[in-house]
């Protein structure tokens, strides 16, 4: 075999290794392959956006955005309340979450969470603007 050749080979060999190890890692959209749905419920000066629940190996993330609902920009008050509900209507999980703005010139902030259980299929993620800014 040439060297061309055997630099060929190699070259497809290892783009067969990547491809395969990065399909076993890749993240499911839980809520694209409809295993999991959600409820967004926003507030007079915050709306619920944008928001994906993916799972990747045993770990679910949720993660989403928050933009301002008046025509300023600025800090949006408050925290994001999440709640895991079961397909049989029990509340399996909740957890409150700050979210974060872009930048000071933003109307957008962003949160991110892991969660603690393993929704079963069904379940409906509730994602909450919560005005108060007391976390609880």
């Amino acid at each position: 075999m040439n060297r061309h050749a055997r630099i060929f080979v190699t070259i497809a060999v290892i783009s067969m290794v990547a491809m395969t190890t990065g399909c076993a890692t890749m993240s499911r959209d839980l809520v694209r392959e409809n295993t999991l749905n959600i409820e967004k419920v926003s507030s007079k000066i915050g709306t619920v956006t944008d928001v994906h629940i993916v799972q990747d190996e045993s770990q679910v993330r949720i993660y989403g955005e928050l933009t301002h609902s008046t025509l300023g920009r600025g800090t949006i008050p408050g925290h994001v309340d999440l709640e895991v509900i079961g397909p049989d209507g029990d509340v399996l999980e909740q957890t409150t979450i700050e979210y974060h703005r872009r930048s000071m010139k933003s109307k957008i902030s962003t949160f991110y969470s892991t969660l603690q259980t393993m929704p079963p299929v069904g379940s409906t993620i509730r994602v909450i603007h919560n005005t108060s800014s007391l976390m609880p």
